[in-house]
């Protein structure tokens, strides 16, 4: 495993503060009925700015070594589109499913390339490939099926973020906890 969870294996609670944001994120939206499709993309803005700073500081963690610059690619991704989301507040519902279209468009590329770097088939290689996958579905849903409604936008992207969420907190759980089950094998090879 060479590219993202190498980039994140010291740093794994960047993964979770990543997942925890986006399940705050549709968790609380989702329980706030009253949002508007304006005020769930001022809100979504924040959060996808939050979570590409942290993506970029990863990044820079590790800038000597190979691949970082995927991370650094997605977390500028997310920046540029949360600056495009919160400086246009005014954005109309067309412009906000070209928006999110494109941005999962970008996000699924991403993190199909980090799969694919991924030789072995492990964990995390799935787990990019389902965060790959929901990206893609998402940005065709958009793209060939447009909700007809902002009520519909809204619930689409709070399900979305919930379940990306929970699957980017699993993945960075798992990264954890073969952390600590490498570190007691070195313990055990070097008692004997």
């Amino acid at each position: 495993m060479q590219i993202n969870i190498r980039l994140y294996e010291h740093h794994w609670w960047v993964l979770i503060v990543k997942g925890l944001l986006a399940i705050l994120f549709g968790a609380s939206s989702l329980l706030l009925f009253s949002l508007s499709l304006q005020d769930l993309l001022m809100y979504f803005g924040l959060v996808i700015l939050f979570s590409g700073i942290f993506t970029i500081i990863a990044s820079f963690f590790h800038i000597r070594k190979r691949y970082w610059d995927i991370s650094l690619m997605e977390g500028a991704f997310d920046v540029l589109f949360s600056l495009f989301i919160l400086l246009l507040p005014s954005i109309t519902t067309q412009a906000a499913y070209i928006a999110l279209a494109i941005w999962a468009l970008l996000i699924g590329t991403v993190q199909l390339r980090t799969a694919l770097k991924i030789r072995k088939r492990t964990f995390f290689r799935y787990v990019f490939l389902s965060t790959s996958v929901l990206s893609y579905l998402l940005a065709l849903l958009l793209i060939f099926h447009p909700v007809r409604t902002e009520e519909q936008l809204v619930w689409w992207i709070e399900v979305g973020m919930v379940s990306l969420g929970v699957l980017v907190v699993v993945g960075a759980v798992k990264l954890r906890l073969m952390q600590r089950q490498i570190a007691r094998e070195l313990d055990q090879l070097a008692n004997r």
